[in-house]
């Protein structure tokens, strides 16, 4: 059975953190977010960092960083879905002073 034959559980949107700044390997999440639609799949993979070695990062389907999932976001999904499927999509993408913004639909499936 394949993930989006599952059922729904739960889905909520959250803001990925981080977008205006440059990836450890110099490239530029603002460049990445640019390219992005409404719909798009994202991933989350562990990125960690010397000051923040637990952080979860938030990634094209090319593998591209574009931020960091918050701890608050984060730890929900761990006490409540540690052993669930999700999938992660762009929900919006927001234009702010400071830059691009990404807001991320999680779905979590039973």
């Amino acid at each position: 059975m394949g993930l989006f034959s599952k059922k729904v559980i739960d889905e909520f949107e959250c803001t990925v953190w981080g977008t205006n700044y440059t990836n450890e390997n110099g490239t530029s999440r603002q460049s990445y977010i640019a390219k992005l639609k409404v719909g798009n799949d994202l991933l989350f993979k562990p990125a960690p960092t010397a000051d923040y070695p637990d952080t979860i990062g938030v990634f094209t389907k090319k593998g591209e960083q574009i931020g960091f999932i918050g701890y608050k976001d984060l730890n929900k999904m761990r006490g409540l879905y540690l052993n669930n499927k999700a999938s992660v999509t762009v929900a919006n993408i927001t234009h702010s002073d400071r830059g691009l913004g990404v807001d991320m639909l999680i779905k979590i499936y039973k």
